[in-house]
């Protein structure tokens, strides 16, 4: 997995890849021709503290807000294996690894796709991202 360099102020983008055809037979999309789906969920990325969650669904140029939750996680940092955790009551479970130059998605799970009708194997973890503001943060 690539490794993310982090920036002040900086907001992790947790994305998924949604077949679209999966995604339109649940209503998420209208039209089943044309790209995979894309889920991003937005937390900020470890420190000390909580954070809240933004999740959007991503279809070409469209933006579509599904959660802004008020529900807050806290990141709890185990610095002997030099990782991160964020629970975030069923919605978010994730893991991910500090280094000098960043953070690496370990493990990241989220109740958002089966919350919206998806079966599993209709969607898969493609990685995270760093953006540098515009996040949600607690």
């Amino acid at each position: 997995m690539e490794v993310l360099a982090p920036a002040p102020a900086t907001t992790l983008i947790l994305g998924w890849t949604i077949s679209r055809a999966a995604a339109s037979a649940c209503g998420l999309v209208r039209d089943e021709a044309g790209t995979p789906v894309r889920l991003e969920v937005l937390v900020s990325a470890p420190r000390a503290g909580s954070t809240n969650i933004e999740a959007r669904l991503v279809d070409g140029d469209r933006r579509i807000p599904l959660e802004s939750s008020p529900r807050c996680g806290t990141w709890i940092e185990d610095s002997i294996r030099g990782v991160w955790h964020l629970d975030i009551d069923t919605l978010l479970k994730l893991t991910v690894r500090s280094s000098g130059a960043g953070f690496e998605a370990l493990y990241a799970r989220t109740s958002l796709l089966a919350n919206a009708g998806l079966a599993g194997g209709r969607y898969e973890f493609d990685g995270a991202s760093i953006a540098g503001d515009g996040g949600p943060s607690a």
